[in-house]
């Protein structure tokens, strides 16, 4: 008899939760600009405190669910999975917190807050692409990488080096 643990349901379940829990993040910004609100200038308010969070929250929506409906989703790295889903909400957490803190009147670094930012992952990101199995979700995918394992690992093995 199989049971629904051996079916994937445990797991399927413990992904239902870490996407609830990411999308919450992505949403924070949004409930920390709604107490913000009466502070923030007129101008372009509603699309900073609504726009943006619930944006960030559609693209991690969309990125979910395109991972979720990898049919070779056994070849995923699950660093790289955990990234890809917490990539969203850290971003709408910076975004917020520059947006918010510049509409506040605060002096926000932004031109040294996104490049370290961006540094860090692809970091992180070129740390991994070359233990990156071929799928369909993540990593260099062109026709002559999904072709062959060997494409797939070199491309990943010298992209991974590149990025760090």
């Amino acid at each position: 008899m199989v049971t629904g643990f051996e079916r994937g349901e445990g797991t399927v379940k413990a992904n239902k939760k870490e996407l609830l829990l990411t999308s919450a993040v992505c949403l924070l910004p949004l409930l920390a600009g709604v107490i913000l609100y009466p502070r923030l200038p007129e101008t372009s308010r509603a699309a900073t405190v609504f726009g943006l969070p619930l944006f960030i929250l559609a693209l991690h929506l969309v990125c979910s669910y395109a991972e979720s409906r990898d049919t070779k989703r056994k070849n995923v790295n699950p660093v790289l999975r955990t990234v890809m889903l917490w990539f969203c909400p850290a971003v709408s957490l910076l975004g917020g917190a520059l947006t918010l803190g510049t509409g506040l009147g605060y002096e926000m670094h932004v031109s040294t807050v996104a490049p370290v930012f961006v540094g860090l992952l692809f970091l992180i990101l070129g740390n991994y692409l070359p233990k990156l199995r071929r799928n369909r979700t993540m990593g260099i995918r062109l026709p002559w990488t999904l072709a062959s394992e060997e494409n797939w690992s070199r491309t990943h093995r010298v992209a991974g080096f590149t990025w760090v």
